[in-house]
């Protein structure tokens, strides 16, 4: 377990200001913070939850008010697998899917990444529906520099973004910009830019071939 003053102090250090003329200890732990945010947005899977959700009637559904982006939605809480199909072909094959007879256990999600936050069941749900879902939430916040860092395994790139963040103060001196530039990039590179990472984490592109919504 790392806490946030083993980082802070590290980032004092490279950047020559271990008795916080230039960065408040304040500064440094807002710049940590911010990391842990920026790292779940490039990367959902850093900070995730499992947890059964009770479906509200019909087939428009969300995932719990503190989640960032669902991930899966595995099956009902009875035990059966759900399976994920896109919309498209499932209003090809029953345009009418969303009028159909609610039910308590689910076959089928739908998700649309433009939405991340929520999704579609099919059969529409019943109030006694509940499934088992993967999504992403937010990083604990680190309140004081005792608390530990959400994932020691991201402590690098945490240390960067504090460094880019704490040289963009700076940044009318040629010497710092490029520092900044630096801090930056390495955040990124090891993180992989925002658009790859959607891609990687895209739903859709597991989707199979139509499964027609009869069949067991």
């Amino acid at each position: 377990m790392i806490l946030a003053s083993a980082l802070i102090r590290q980032a004092q250090g490279i950047a020559q200001d271990l008795s916080t003329y230039r960065w408040t200890a304040a500064e440094w732990l807002d710049y940590l913070n911010d990391a842990q945010i920026q790292i779940v947005q490039l990367r959902p899977d850093m900070s995730v939850a499992n947890r059964s959700v009770a479906l509200v009637t019909g087939w428009k559904q969300a995932i719990p008010a503190d989640g960032l982006r669902l991930l899966a939605v595995e099956a009902n809480t009875s035990g059966r697998a759900i399976k994920l199909i896109s919309t498209e072909k499932l209003n090809a094959f029953a345009p009418n899917w969303r009028a159909e007879k609610q039910a308590d256990v689910i076959k089928h999600y739908m998700v649309d990444q433009r939405d991340p936050t929520r999704f579609s069941v099919y059969p529409p749900a019943s109030s006694k529906a509940s499934v088992e879902c993967l999504f992403s939430v937010m990083p604990t916040r680190c309140d004081t520099e005792n608390s530990p860092i959400f994932a020691d395994i991201v402590t690098n790139q945490i240390l960067d973004w504090m460094l880019f963040r704490a040289y963009s103060k700076d940044d009318e001196f040629a010497d710092v910009a490029e520092k900044r530039s630096f801090y930056q990039n390495s955040f990124l590179t090891a993180l992989g830019a925002k658009t790859q990472t959607d891609l990687a984490f895209d739903a859709t592109k597991s989707q199979p071939a139509l499964v027609k919504p009869g069949v067991r």
